[in-house]
């Protein structure tokens, strides 16, 4: 059987102090009796305190945190003074009310959490508590106390206001760097991560906050929360080194990292902190350095050319020499280095002094001077020399010398060649005309005589007389035409006068005026299109026209009169002429040797002519620095192109 008497002692003491409680609540909200938390090493009393000059009640309401004691429930017994100022409420208006009706609401459940779980010893949680119509970040400390056998909780409320504008300070700081910052807790959770790491890794903040890196790790983000990374950072030890990373879409590019341990004032470990860069840049900057690098010792090392690198803060003493240098000179690279720039010419030598002076006022200079080699013999040199600043921050001068002495004799065998090659043409012209000319009178008199022969005894000789008198007429007048064609070739040079301002239109209209007999007894018709000013000798571009022209008429198809179109347009710094024609065309095969002196592609039955015409045009146009070509279709027609210097 249960004890009554026990039973009911036991009521009437627990009733005994809940109207202690009672009474002491009530003093508490008179503002007669506040309470105060006393702590000795790891316990904790409360005790009423009367008189506002107690020695503890002045203490409390003197400090800058909020100081509170409740009951388990949360039902407020006490608040000091710095609490109150932080809600803007008298501490009437907070005793006895429950202090999770001054917490902002998306933070009750936490406070909940932590006055649940306070009996088992000391909680501590970050939250804001209202105040009017803000909020207040504060951190809550809630600690379980003993007084009278009975359980009282003690708050301490910091205000976190000045902290957190800290922080959003320091947020917005690593913010503005280029580096991605991230840092995690021991638990390696991610407790903060800048908007660098944002870009970075493609992740934001608000997915990444909360998570540890292992989560993620697999996109390559590196994972520090292994337990031997933070036994070494732990230690004090500072990583750095590049990884292979890939953000969220997969792209991988190398990043250039470091870790380092944060510790608390007790050399506890509180977060590492890791910084991350994009280093794919300088990787490609690099690589490309790398082959450049390559690219210029193939070059230095395979080159023809001598390549010379010289000092010339230093008298122009010789840093490196290639080995094309060293054959050239007949020198090693060893017994080079150090030497003056004596040991390859004279400084005195006024080209070198000329050199030296430009390469120093525009950084760069060109000049050809004459080399000495080891033996004593010398050898003209073409060198190109220009100034730069090496990576170690010294002035040096590259200097790309070629041994042009086959070159300069070559140049001297072509410019005498070229003097005997123009004074044989030049002699061949002379010669052409003068036999041209020479030759004009004696064929005259046999073209006269036998054409007198002809007139006079045809008829009273046999047959074969008179068809022989004949073909000496006929080969007498081919003969003078043929010489007076060769005569026209010559004079291409001899008379040709320097090109100037030319109308194209008029010099078409001279070449028509002297083809008009053929024109009208033929029926021909010929257009002529508005036509540019050019560069050109105007009676020998009339004689290209009157060659083409006439050979578009000459070249009709039976029964079908000549149409010939002359027109040009504009080709860059050219004007391209066309003549074109209805005639009988040329097959492709021939287009090339209508332009050769003599050659004809028919019988002297079949058309008349030397075969000289379009030579002549060929060489007036080349000799205007041009082109003459020819499109053609047999049965159809043909178009002859040339072009001359526009005005």
């Amino acid at each position: 059987m249960p004890d009554v008497e026990a039973l009911e002692r036991e009521n009437e003491e627990l009733r005994s102090r809940i109207r202690e409680l009672e009474e002491t609540l009530d003093a508490i909200r008179s503002g007669e009796v506040d309470a105060i938390v006393v702590s000795r090493g790891e316990s904790s009393q409360v005790y009423a305190l009367e008189g506002a000059d107690h020695p503890y009640r002045v203490l409390v309401e003197n400090i800058q945190e909020g100081a509170l004691t409740l009951t388990t429930t949360g039902m407020v017994l006490y608040a000091n003074a710095a609490f109150a100022a932080m809600q803007g409420l008298p501490v009437s208006a907070i005793l006895g009310t429950s202090l999770r009706d001054h917490i902002a609401p998306r933070d009750r459940a936490h406070f909940d959490a932590l006055l649940d779980s306070s009996g088992i010893g000391a909680r501590r949680g970050e939250m804001s508590i209202c105040s009017g119509t803000a909020s207040i970040p504060v951190q809550v400390s809630l600690t379980p106390l003993e007084m009278n056998d009975e359980t009282r909780i003690s708050v301490v409320v910091t205000d976190r206001r000045q902290d957190y504008g800290r922080l959003r300070l320091l947020a917005r700081m690593l913010n503005s760097v280029a580096d991605a910052v991230t840092a995690v807790d021991p638990g390696g959770t991610v407790i903060y991560w800048n908007e660098a790491a944002e870009r970075l890794y493609g992740r934001p903040a608000s997915e990444m906050v909360g998570r540890t890196l292992a989560d993620v790790v697999e996109p390559g983000i590196p994972a520090v929360d292994e337990r031997r990374d933070f036994e070494e950072l732990a230690a004090g030890e500072t990583w750095c080194g590049e990884y292979e990373a890939r953000n969220r879409d997969g792209r991988s590019f190398p990043v250039l990292a470091t870790r380092a341990p944060v510790y608390d004032e007790d050399g506890k470990l509180l977060a590492v902190i890791g910084t991350s860069r994009d280093i794919g840049e300088r990787k490609r900057a690099e690589e490309t350095l790398r082959e450049s690098e390559e690219r210029f010792r193939a070059l230095y090392e395979n080159s023809r050319d001598a390549i010379i690198l010289t000092d010339p803060l230093d008298g122009g003493r010789i840093v490196a020499a290639n080995p094309a240098a060293c054959r050239m000179l007949g020198w090693t690279e060893e017994e080079l280095v150090g030497r003056g720039r004596e040991v390859m010419f004279d400084p005195a030598d006024p080209g070198v002094v000329a050199l030296v002076q430009e390469r120093g006022r525009s950084g760069a200079a060109q000049a050809e001077l004459m080399y000495r080699r080891r033996d004593g013999s010398t050898f003209p040199g073409e060198v190109s020399t220009a100034l730069f600043t090496d990576s170690s921050g010294d002035v040096r001068a590259v200097a790309i010398v070629r041994d042009v002495a086959e070159r300069k004799e070559a140049e001297a065998f072509l410019h005498e060649y070229a003097e005997r090659l123009q004074t044989s043409n030049e002699e061949l012209q002379r010669f052409a005309y003068v036999a041209s000319h020479d030759l004009q009178e004696p064929l005259r008199s046999i073209v006269s005589f036998s054409q007198l022969l002809e007139r006079r005894y045809k008829g009273q000789l046999d047959a074969d007389a008179d068809e022989f008198i004949g073909f000496i007429v006929d080969g007498g007048n081919r003969m003078q035409r043929l010489i007076r064609d060769l005569l026209q070739v010559s004079r291409i040079e001899t008379g040709a006068k320097p090109p100037s301002p030319t109308d194209a239109g008029a010099v078409v209209s001279g070449a028509l005026r002297a083809l008009d007999n053929p024109i009208r007894e033929s029926g021909a018709t010929v257009t002529v299109e508005a036509l540019p000013v050019v560069m050109a000798d105007a009676s020998q571009v009339e004689q290209v026209f009157v060659n083409l022209i006439g050979n578009a008429i000459k070249y009709g198809r039976d029964g079908v009169p000549p149409e010939i179109a002359v027109s040009a347009r504009k080709a860059g710094s050219m004007v391209e002429f066309a003549v074109a024609d209805n005639g009988i065309g040329i097959e492709a095969e021939y287009f090339g040797r209508i332009f050769e002196m003599f050659r004809r592609l028919h019988t002297h039955d079949e058309y008349e002519g030397t075969g000289i015409g379009l030579a002549v045009v060929k060489k007036i146009v080349e000799r205007h620095g041009g082109r003459v070509r020819v499109e053609s279709r047999p049965g159809e027609g043909s178009t002859f192109f040339f072009t001359l210097p526009a005005a």
